[in-house]
């Protein structure tokens, strides 16, 4: 959840308000509702990167992700593999749908361990 934005603003983020700040302001301003649910899609922060994805990377994606949150994982690593234009995206996108049980820094961090 904080590598799009660390990719972004080119330097580490060091407390929650301060990620929350700089999200902002590279968020367009909100419509009337006020709910970031309802902005598309399309206008979310980008992930940059082009690595590229070896072989065998989404089968020990999801051995890793079913330690974090269970069998799960399988549906969750080929939806997000089936989407995902580089290895950055896939990953990101699997830290972002493993919910709010999961520590995003550390399974980030065992996904980039993944050869």
């Amino acid at each position: 959840r904080h590598l799009p934005l660390l990719c972004l603003c080119g330097g580490a983020v060091n407390s929650p308000a301060q990620y929350s700040q700089k999200a902002q302001a590279l968020l367009p301003a909100r419509g009337t509702s006020g709910t970031p649910s309802e902005r598309p899609a399309a206008q979310s922060v980008p992930v940059l990167g082009s690595t590229p994805m070896a072989e065998g990377v989404t089968e020990r994606a999801r051995l890793l992700l079913m330690q974090h949150i269970g069998p799960i994982a399988g549906v969750i690593v080929r939806r997000a593999a089936a989407h995902a234009t580089s290895r950055e995206a896939f990953f990101t996108e699997l830290v972002d749908q493993a919910g709010d049980d999961t520590d995003p820094k550390l399974l980030l961090a065992q996904l980039w361990r993944i050869k």
